[in-house]
């Protein structure tokens, strides 16, 4: 399955990306790089979860696409 912008669960994958952005991983360089590897790692695990939920197996860069193209 494809992922589309009208997938029910496109928000929650959104969501992740924006989670995953530098700036938010790392709390602007204010988390130590032992905490950031825990939060990557936890979203990481959201993520295949949201991926079998969805059925749908894709990258951060098919979903960040999906929301500058269309608006998020």
């Amino acid at each position: 399955m494809k992922l589309t912008k009208s997938h029910p669960l496109f928000s929650r994958f959104d969501a992740l990306c924006c989670r995953l952005s530098p700036e938010n991983l790392c709390c602007d360089g204010e988390c130590s790089r032992a905490e950031t590897a825990r939060r990557l790692a936890q979203i990481r695990r959201e993520w295949k979860a949201l991926e079998k939920q969805a059925g749908f197996s894709g990258t951060e860069g098919e979903v960040d696409a999906l929301s500058c193209v269309f608006g998020a």
